[in-house]
């Protein structure tokens, strides 16, 4: 069956969410399998999130944004990426990215731009949301990826879970096609 792991750094719980409606996207689409991977407090994953994160024929970043970047707990992540998909031979890993921040001036494009750059650097397939706007997404449905607005003690617009589990259903499809 065709992977796609779903690594990401959730603090405060939102994150986690929309990586929840990009598996439920994922999920959606016949012989794929979405895997969580999230990252721990310490900037980590564990052994069985790093097995399923080297072999993965797609991989969908998620960070919540932080002072105008990915959290550091994805970075370290991020600066240790190498080490972990070395190999170097799945040439056709598509990729794709979300990220969450507390105001509209978070700079939620900077995170993706981050992220872009990251698959960019290990020769991936970046797979955007242009056009994925058209069921209402507004903040949420970006050209580079997911950016969704929430306040701490909020939930998030029904647009914006439903833009990340587009995001995740158009990398399972690109996949399917990409291994077919």
């Amino acid at each position: 069956m065709t992977k796609i792991a779903i690594v990401y750094f959730s603090g405060y719980g939102h994150t986690a969410k929309l990586a929840d409606s990009v598996q439920r996207g994922i999920a959606s689409v016949a012989g794929v399998e979405a895997v969580m991977c999230r990252i721990d407090a310490n900037g980590e994953l564990d052994e069985d999130a790093l097995k399923v994160f080297a072999s993965a024929d797609g991989i969908v970043f998620g960070s919540p944004t932080h002072a105008g970047g990915p959290a550091w707990q994805f970075k370290k992540f991020s600066d240790a990426f190498a080490t972990h998909r070395a190999d170097r031979k799945k040439v056709r890993t598509v990729s794709a990215g979300f990220t969450t921040s507390t105001s509209a001036k978070g700079d939620g494009l900077a995170t993706l731009t981050y992220l872009f750059l990251l698959s960019q650097q290990h020769a991936y397939i970046w797979i955007g949301t242009v056009g994925e706007s058209a069921f209402g997404g507004g903040w949420a449905a970006g050209g580079v990826g997911v950016s969704a607005i929430c306040l701490p003690d909020e939930a998030f617009n029904a647009t914006d879970l439903d833009a990340a589990a587009s995001l995740g259903k158009r990398v399972a499809n690109i996949v399917l096609k990409l291994a077919g």
